[in-house]
């Protein structure tokens, strides 16, 4: 968190609901700015200045772990949660853990599209002959064995709702 792109709007997000008077606790991979006043954070993936890197397991295995990790402390947890907010890498267990303890889920999907690059980029390599690369064969759309259990999935646009109507995702937006 912290860090650019995705990693600034969750460090703005948590930033804006601590200036509301939101008590918060985010539980993240690494951090590459100190959190939000007000923000207490625990990381998964970084023990003071040392940090697994997403690329040491090969990307997907290191949001799984961290997935893992954050599904573990839910149940501690549990009486001091209002709500869980998850972003969809690294989420599916967090996800069926929130669920099974009855905590209330939101799951963000900052790019509405995703799924259309992800098209795109398959269809250009097979009419180059080329294999995709390791990093676009990742299943994009694993969380949806759990989707039913969502409370509700925030989207950037409209442009997401092919993905949501085609019963991928559960929406109440």
């Amino acid at each position: 968190m912290g860090a650019d792109r995705i990693c600034y709007t969750a460090w703005q997000q948590l930033d804006g609901l601590s200036r509301a008077g939101v008590e918060v606790l985010a539980i993240v991979g690494a951090l590459r700015r100190p959190a939000p006043p007000g923000v207490r954070v625990k990381t998964t993936l970084a023990y003071g200045k040392l940090r697994l890197p997403y690329k040491a397991l090969d990307g997907m295995q290191t949001f799984a772990l961290h997935d893992w990790l954050v599904a573990r402390q839910l149940e501690g947890l549990k009486d001091r949660i209002d709500i869980v907010h998850t972003c969809p890498l690294g989420a599916r267990r967090t996800l069926q853990e929130a669920a099974r303890l009855q905590i209330p889920t939101v799951l963000e999907r900052p790019n509405a599209y995703t799924r259309f690059a992800y098209e795109v980029v398959a269809k250009e390599c097979a009419r180059l002959g080329i294999a995709m690369p390791a990093i676009m064969n990742m299943p994009i759309m694993k969380i949806s064995c759990v989707s039913k259990r969502l409370n509700m999935t925030l989207r950037t646009s409209c442009f997401a709702h092919p993905i949501l109507s085609e019963g991928l995702f559960y929406n109440r937006c």
